[in-house]
């Protein structure tokens, strides 16, 4: 099921840390037990799986982490590492 702004704004912190997936491209909202809200998306690249973060809700909303994750989704497409990238940068 996809993200909606009205499921973010409502996930509620839990005793362990959850994540809600969008279904899209390996993007999700991960929700702290402290009530933090951090976007990221998981790719494989050589094999191994890998972790980007996309930035912390609500300064990052849903549009712009969906854009985000289309960016690096296409850094990949071209094989380049996009946390290689980030690091340079």
């Amino acid at each position: 099921m996809p993200l909606t702004h009205t499921l973010i704004v409502n996930a509620q912190p839990r005793q362990k840390m959850y994540r809600l997936f969008d279904g899209s491209g390996g993007l999700y909202l991960e929700v702290t037990p402290r009530g933090g809200k951090w976007w990221r998306i998981k790719y494989r690249l050589a094999g191994c799986d890998q972790r980007l973060s996309l930035g912390v809700f609500p300064v990052i909303g849903l549009k712009l982490a969906h854009l985000r994750c289309l960016e690096v989704r296409a850094q990949l497409a071209s094989g380049l590492d996009p946390s290689a990238l980030r690091k340079a940068a």
